[in-house]
């Protein structure tokens, strides 16, 4: 095999004995590989659940309990699944698998968007559409089916209810909670459609573009005078530095200091026109001018303060700009030209003619569009809005009663946004308008009958005589909010109030919403390197392949157990991903097997037959038994008060743990006893004690692993008796587990976890240790344990060492001959303060935390023996390492049964298979390891 210093051994080799029939393991005991591959058993397993219709099966046997609501999203019809999509899913399909196994019934329904942007930029770049005249070219009824066909590719279903969207409307603006006006959004000149903010942070860049400083003149005397050129100005003195490049040596006069307020009203002439000037608190002066020339139809700043002004109406807004981002024929000079090629031209007129006083460039980031990569403008859209100032107390008292995860989006950033949305300085009531609530109001109105499609290529040619008597209404070129439709979401999911009535108003609200914080805060999971992802730019690993290499039970459990559902920023990596494979997967699925292992060698050499009790009337004494049972409890316990808070963060990392102990501390220091080395009932109460571990653990980890969790329970349920009348073909038609109070023991918890921190329990009561102590022998490889509070039979002595920080302050001058003091104590002096923790020297008096007790072992004591100690806090361990010729033999007879059990793992051996070994000694100086063999071989 191998050298060790003097030893040399040649190959084993080994004989597989004929198993005759008495030898073979029954085929009740499930036959579990040495090798899985997860993506692969999760695709059977997924047979398996179609096979049983597990999902129908599931809500069917929850129907009549009580009902868990839950809101869910649509799924993405554009195009396959990145991993904010799911991380989405996997929290909403873990927490109401919970529910579900906590005794709810939970009807699980997909929302639905077609994500109208994606599909119509695919349908723009397949039909090389630029406008939306060249939509119009093609007509509406054209372009909407080319949307649909895409649709399709990538959705089965199709479902609208769309006029419980109509119903909610029409009770808003029954209400007077609907007006229209104009919001300044990023709008992509690309699509030609406005976007969210949260779209609109996805894909910044850094870009160059021009910055100039023009002169408007005052039809009044400015108050700065240029000495060189005569020029008088008026700007912030804060902002010379716009003017001359080193204002301490420019010459001018300042003629007179004003406050801004006081230019508010002045006339000044610009390049067209008349205007005036305005006063508001947003400009700064820490860039710029101090002036800042507003656009109403492009900034949000610049709208709200012309409409504060009169300058322009919430009814009409000027906007030079085409929704393809060209100049319309108001701008004659420049007409037809987009914005951003426009720069040039301008910046030459202006030079020409003499009002460009400075022209620079500067870098800066800047939004572009996240589907055409092209730079975003912001622009005037008009839409229909729904009125939140005069319901905003309401607002904040359902906002404090709700439970939100983390808690700072409710206190801070939620809270925030309610308390200074503002609803637009827009007319009370817009005339000759009709709100249409239903289908069948909209077919007695216009006189119409059997209208089933609601897209436009359908309805724009529909009117509606006026009640007034003013011609025909038609349907209004704006939209509403396009969040308006999330918000009808509960209503149109029901299709209230037109079906299910009383049920809605029975679930209505919801227990639970999973929403991506991205939606207010912007585009937050991140690749390896830092950067954004993005599927443009391909810069993450496809979640298909990930997938596939690594199955979705490790993908869930990567993304569940990430800062993001703390919202928090995720750092996408592949290799966090593998790691789980090997840190939980893997041993996880080992211990499982190893229980397996052991119930076929146990039943082929004592005929033994497991039987899970179920009841719990077996009576543990061991006192690892206990300990990995209570534990287990507290587990059960900690992860149902974490999940009624929904705290998943918490309880995943506890979940992992168990799992780590179950297999690195439980099992190694437990495998004789699950052999049967100490005798078979030890053996069967062992047995029951890993059963239960492991069955409670696939019933916990269902919701969050839910294919390994089947795949272990298929076999682990072979050993429970069945109860008639219970379906119990899948581990997700179980319940979740509950506390057995029988089980608890925090005595033994405290004293294993203290064993686990330090190797030894060095805090632990006396008792304590002695329950461990079998555990710690051979853990440690120790012959013996002696525990004694007689520590001058082991030559222990103390030492006294002061708290130079705690008795300088104390102290003062005192401090030095305190110190020389202590050098000199006598060993009465030292055990009166270790026992009373008060002394005085030198007429000082010192209490408990003045002096460090020192514990200090005479290794001199003792005869003929090596010894090491190690104190800590009031314990000190001594181990006696001196090696006698058994120790030596016994450990290479250990190292020599290592190294078989490592060739019969590499040889795919089983427990149940007979072996018989042969082997040739080629090197044994001083036939040391052959008299160790036959000096060990009983043992």
């Amino acid at each position: 095999m191998t050298s060790n210093g003097d030893f040399v051994w040649a190959a084993w080799h080994w004989t597989k004995a004929d198993n005759s029939p008495k030898d073979q393991v029954p085929s009740a005991i499930p036959d579990v590989p040495a090798n899985i591959s997860f993506p692969a058993e999760e695709h059977r397993i997924l047979e398996f659940w179609k096979e049983i219709d597990a999902f129908q099966t599931s809500l069917k046997l929850s129907k009549g309990k009580k009902e868990f609501t839950f809101y869910d999203g649509p799924p993405f019809a554009t195009g396959l699944p990145h991993y904010g999509h799911l991380l989405a899913g996997t929290i909403k399909d873990t927490v109401t698998r919970y529910a579900h196994q906590t005794g709810h019934h939970v009807e699980r329904r997909f929302g639905w968007d077609c994500h109208g942007l994606p599909v119509e930029h695919e349908i723009d770049k397949k039909l090389n559409i630029k406008t939306q005249e060249d939509v119009m070219k093609i007509g509406i009824k054209q372009y909407n089916a080319e949307c649909r066909s895409i649709v399709m590719k990538f959705s089965s279903e199709w479902e609208t209810t769309v006029t419980s969207v109509w119903w909610v409307f029409k009770e808003l603006f029954e209400k007077g909670q609907i007006y229209r006006g104009f919001s300044i959004m990023p709008y992509s000149t690309a699509c030609t459609t406005p976007m969210s903010n949260f779209e609109a942070g996805q894909n910044y860049k850094d870009v160059i573009d021009p910055s100039v400083v023009i002169s408007f003149p005052l039809k009044s005397d400015p108050n700065i005078k240029d000495e060189e050129t005569g020029s008088i100005w008026i700007l912030l003195p804060q902002r010379l530095e716009m003017l001359y490049k080193d204002p301490k040596k420019a010459k001018y006069t300042v003629l007179e200091k004003i406050m801004g307020s006081a230019l508010k009203g002045l006339e000044y002439e610009p390049l067209k026109g008349s205007f005036i000037v305005m006063a508001d608190t947003y400009v700064t002066d820490d860039s710029g001018t101090g002036i800042v020339h507003c656009a109403p139809a492009f900034g949000e700043d610049d709208y709200r303060v012309c409409i504060n002004h009169n300058v322009v109406s919430g009814e009409d807004v000027p906007c030079p700009v085409d929704a393809s981002g060209n100049f319309t024929s108001i701008v004659r000079d420049y007409a037809g030209q987009y914005v951003k090629d426009a720069d040039k031209p301008i910046q030459k007129d202006l030079k020409a003619r003499n009002r460009l006083i400075r022209q620079t460039q500067f870098s800066h980031s800047y939004p572009f569009c996240w589907r055409s990569d092209t730079p975003l403008i912001y622009k005037a859209v008009p839409s229909w809005f729904v009125r939140v100032t005069n319901i905003r107390s309401q607002l904040m008292k359902n906002n404090a009663e709700t439970l939100w995860v983390p808690d700072f989006v409710k206190e801070k950033r939620f809270a925030n946004w309610l308390e200074t949305r503002e609803t637009g300085t827009f007319p009370e009531t817009v005339t000759g308008i009709i709100a249409v609530g239903s289908v069948a109001e909209l077919e007695q109105l216009t006189g119409v009958k059997g209208i089933t499609d609601l897209h436009r290529d359908s309805i724009d040619h529909l009117t509606i005589p006026s009640r007034k008597g003013k011609g025909v209404l038609r349907r209004t070129n704006e939209v509403l909010d396009c969040w308006f439709e999330s918000g009808s979401m509960p209503f149109a999911q029901q299709h209230y109030p037109f079906e299910n009535k009383d049920r809605f108003e029975r679930v209505f609200p919801a227990d639970f919403i999973a929403e991506g914080l991205d939606q207010t805060r912007g585009w937050f999971y991140t690749s390896f390197d830092g950067k954004k992802m993005s599927k443009s730019k391909k810069n993450y690993p496809d979640p298909s392949i990930i997938l596939e290499s690594y199955g979705a039970d490790v993908l869930r459990l990567y993304l569940i157990n990430s800062p993001v559902v703390r919202a928090e920023p995720l750092r996408f990596d592949e290799k966090g991903v593998k790691s789980l494979i090997a840190a939980v997967f893997l041993p996880w699925y080992n211990s499982y097997r190893f229980f397996f292992a052991q119930l076929a060698l146990l039943k082929k050499e004592h005929d033994f037959d497991f039987k899970y009790d179920a009841k719990g009337d077996t009576k543990f004494d061991n006192v690892m038994d206990q300990w990995i049972l209570a534990s287990t409890q507290s587990l059960i316990q900690f992860v149902r008060e974490e999940m009624a808070a929904y705290r998943l963060y918490t309880v995943v990392p506890r979940l992992l743990e168990t799992i780590d102990t179950l297999t690195n501390w439980y099992i190694r220091f437990n495998r004789k006893r699950l052999k049967g080395e100490n005798g078979l009932e030890d053996a069967s109460k062992a047995l029951q004690t890993l059963f239960e571990v492991l069955f409670t653990l696939s019933k916990m980890m269902a919701p969050f692993t839910p294919f390994i969790t089947e795949t272990m329970y298929q076999n682990l349920k072979s050993c429970i008796q069945e109860t008639p009348g219970e379906d119990t073909r899948s581990v997700h038609f179980l319940m979740f587990p509950e506390v057995k109070s029988q089980y608890f023991n925090a005595d033994i918890e405290r004293s294993v976890s203290r064993m686990q921190r330090r190797g030894l329990a060095l805090k632990a009561p006396l008792r304590g240790i002695r329950s461990l102590e079998s555990y710690i022998k051979e853990e440690l490889n120790l012959k013996t344990v002696t525990t004694t509070a007689d520590e001058a039979a082991y030559g222990v002595r103390y030492e006294l060492k002061p708290d130079f920080k705690v008795l300088g302050a104390k102290l003062g001058k005192d401090l030095a001959k305190v110190k020389k003091a202590l050098t000199t104590l006598s060993p009465e002096q030292v055990q009166q303060y270790v026992s009373t923790n008060s002394l005085v020297i030198e007429g000082v008096s010192l209490g408990e935390g003045d002096l460090e007790v020192v514990r200090q072992f005479d290794t001199s004591a003792g005869t003929g023996s090596k010894f090491e100690a190690k104190a800590q806090g009031d314990v000190l361990v001594i181990l006696d390492v001196a090696e006698d010729l058994e120790l030596v033999q016994e450990g290479l007879a250990r190292e020599l049964i290592n190294r078989v059990q490592r060739l019969r793992k590499k040889a795919g051996l089983q427990p149940v298979d007979d072996v018989e070994y042969f082997y040739t000694m080629t090197v044994d100086k001083d036939g040391k390891l052959a008299k160790a063999m036959v000096a060990q071989r009983s043992s």
